[in-house]
């Protein structure tokens, strides 16, 4: 188990979850909890919300101070192509964007 850890280490990454609801049953908030189990750095982002597991919330990519490794969508498709567009303006693109199902 021990070598199993040092030969493949799990990489930790900054995560964007974009359209994160406070309502556990939803896709967006259940990504959070997830990859918070997991150890990774969660930045859940949502105009209306103010946190998600003890978490503040960010109104936009931008407030975000931390370069992303990951940004989630979680977003109607008509607010999609919005933060996509927010994505190409930020100070450090992130490695990968994923577009949920239903979010494209």
């Amino acid at each position: 188990m021990k070598i199993a850890k040092f030969v493949s280490p799990v990489m930790l990454m900054n995560i964007a979850i974009v359209g994160t609801s406070p309502d556990r049953r939803k896709f967006g908030n259940i990504a959070v909890r997830a990859f918070l189990k997991r150890g990774h750095r969660v930045f859940p982002v949502n105009l209306k919300n103010t946190s998600i597991e003890g978490i503040p919330f960010y109104k936009s990519l931008d407030a975000i101070q931390e370069s992303l490794d990951w940004i989630s969508i979680y977003l109607p498709p008509s607010l999609t192509e919005k933060i996509l567009e927010e994505i190409a303006r930020l100070r450090t693109l992130p490695k990968s964007i994923y577009i949920n199902p239903g979010a494209e």
